[in-house]
């Protein structure tokens, strides 16, 4: 099975044994989320203080293993979700961030949205990515709306 990365996810390390972790995760539990921070803000609502418990942040993939940002770099950039040498971390480090998962869909949209809609019409996206996913449908919904917004914050 090719693998490749679904989501940030984060390690926290108590010791203790939780039911449905990682296969490669024995003890301590691992929090997922779009991005780092959402794991540490539902690390809040399990642990008292979450800030003095050992962690990771990684990744986790398809294939159900919790991977750290070294080996997610390796996965991602096999895979095509990255080009390598491109990343968030920067200084030529080969560790993987969150955004650097979700960057190509935003330039897709920004750059080719328009194109996208003329080429397979106005459900393109049903092909491309999960229909489910709530970016994709709100930019599809508010298409102008979305763009102007980036064109006045970023250009």
């Amino acid at each position: 099975m090719i693998e490749y990365i679904v989501c940030a996810a984060t390690w926290f390390m108590d010791d203790r044994k939780h039911h449905h972790q990682p296969k490669n995760i024995d003890r301590g539990l691992v929090i997922m989320g779009m991005g780092h921070h959402n794991c540490v803000t539902i690390s809040n609502l399990v642990y008292m203080n979450p800030k003095e418990i050992e962690k990771i942040h990684g990744f986790m993939t398809n294939t159900n293993r919790f991977v750290d940002r070294r080996e997610a770099y390796k996965i991602a950039v096999s895979f095509g979700q990255l080009e390598a040498g491109k990343g968030h971390m920067g200084n030529g480090d080969t560790k993987l961030d969150s955004a650097d998962l979700y960057e190509p869909i935003n330039i897709l949209i920004i750059k080719e949205l328009d194109k996208m809609i003329q080429d397979y019409g106005e459900s393109w996206a049903e092909s491309f990515f999960d229909y489910n996913n709530y970016e994709t449908a709100a930019i599809l919904k508010n298409k102008a709306d979305v763009l102007k917004e980036f064109k006045e914050k970023i250009l």
